[in-house]
C-alpha cells in the first residue's frame, strides 16, 4: 500500500500552485490584453504571486477559484475586498474559501456592466 506523507502532499500542492502562477501570466495577457498593455511582465508576475497567495489565505483550494480571485483583483484592484459588497461576503462564517470566492465572482458579474455584444 502506498502512503503519502504530509510533506509529500505539501510538495505536490506547492508544485501545483507554482505551475498555476506560471500559467497565469500568458492567460492574463490574453484575457486582459488592453488592461495590461502598459504592465511589464515583472510587475504582472509580482501581482500574480500576491493574488495567488491571497487566494490561498482566503482558503481557495482549486485552480478555478484561485483564477477567479486573480481576475477580481485585476479588474477591481487589490483593495476590492474592502468594498462593502465584498467585505460582507468575506465576513460570512457559513462559507468556505472556495465558496466565498465563487460568491464574490458571481456578485462582481452583477456589478460589472455588460459589454456590447455580450449576452445580458
Amino acid at each position: 500500500m502506498l502512503t503519502i506523507r504530509d510533506a509529500q502532499r505539501l510538495a505536490f500542492r506547492e508544485e501545483r500552485f507554482r505551475q498555476l502562477r506560471k500559467w497565469l501570466l500568458p492567460h492574463l495577457r490574453a484575457q486582459f490584453s488592453e488592461l495590461l498593455a502598459d504592465t511589464s511582465d515583472d510587475a504582472l508576475e509580482r501581482f500574480i504571486v500576491r493574488a495567488v497567495e491571497r487566494a490561498r489565505v482566503l482558503g481557495a483550494t482549486t485552480s478555478d477559484t484561485v483564477c477567479q480571485l486573480v481576475h477580481l483583483r485585476l479588474v477591481f484592484g487589490a483593495g476590492f475586498e474592502s468594498l462593502p459588497w465584498a467585505a460582507t461576503i468575506l465576513g460570512r462564517t457559513d462559507l468556505n474559501g472556495d465558496d466565498k470566492i465563487a460568491f464574490l465572482s458571481a456578485r462582481a458579474e452583477q456589478i460589472l456592466p455588460q459589454q456590447p455584444g455580450e449576452p445580458g
